[in-house]
């Protein structure tokens, strides 16, 4: 069974896949300047392709929907475990982003057992 979208939800994640998708093709075939500039390109052409297929795929899956929303949950928690490790916040400022970076930390580990056992992390089960 699908997730439960509404068709706004559904014309919005269509036009972020395509947008995903084109700059996927971007990398790839992209002007030689890019090319040049960027040694990695066609590495980062895959990960652009491969996201936009997740987005995709989240338009029918729960399951990729679940993935997806992991997988933007754990990048928000990588960045805000370099902010908290690399500046310097008084220790007031650092115990709070330390507890929001744990906190965070643990609902990407509960967003990753929701996509195994097919649940909605986001809390639209229908």
């Amino acid at each position: 069974m699908g997730p439960d979208l509404s068709l706004s939800d559904k014309i919005k994640l269509a036009i972020v896949a395509v947008g995903t998708l084109a700059g996927a093709v971007l990398c790839f075939i992209g002007p030689p300047e890019l090319r040049e500039d960027v040694p990695y390109h066609r590495e980062l052409g895959l990960g652009f392709g491969a996201f936009g297929v997740l987005i995709f795929l989240a338009l029918f899956s729960l399951r990729a929907k679940a993935f997806l929303i992991f997988i933007v949950v754990t990048a928000i928690t990588i960045g805000e475990a370099v902010v908290t490790m690399t500046f310097p916040f008084p220790s007031w400022q650092f115990i709070g982003l330390g507890v929001v970076t744990l906190l965070t930390a643990c609902y990407a580990v509960f967003c990753l057992i929701d996509a195994v056992q097919g649940r909605d992390p986001s809390g639209v089960d229908g």
